[in-house]
């Protein structure tokens, strides 16, 4: 349910350049999101295989 409420989020942010006013906010998603998608699919990726991170795995 996380993963899929990411992935809306993330669809609606890039789907805002589509609408009407979005042009205002194309720039703004070219300079944040777009240089960091490789990171973010590396998080998805990683969180819909459930795979955790170091930090919370227990000894």
């Amino acid at each position: 349910e996380a993963c899929n409420s990411i992935l809306t989020f993330m669809s609606d942010v890039l789907d805002l350049a589509s609408s009407v006013n979005g042009q205002d906010y194309r720039a703004m998603i070219d300079s944040v999101v777009l240089p960091r998608g490789s990171i973010v699919t590396r998080i998805l990726v990683a969180s819909i295989t459930g795979a955790l991170p170091t930090s919370r795995l227990e000894e």
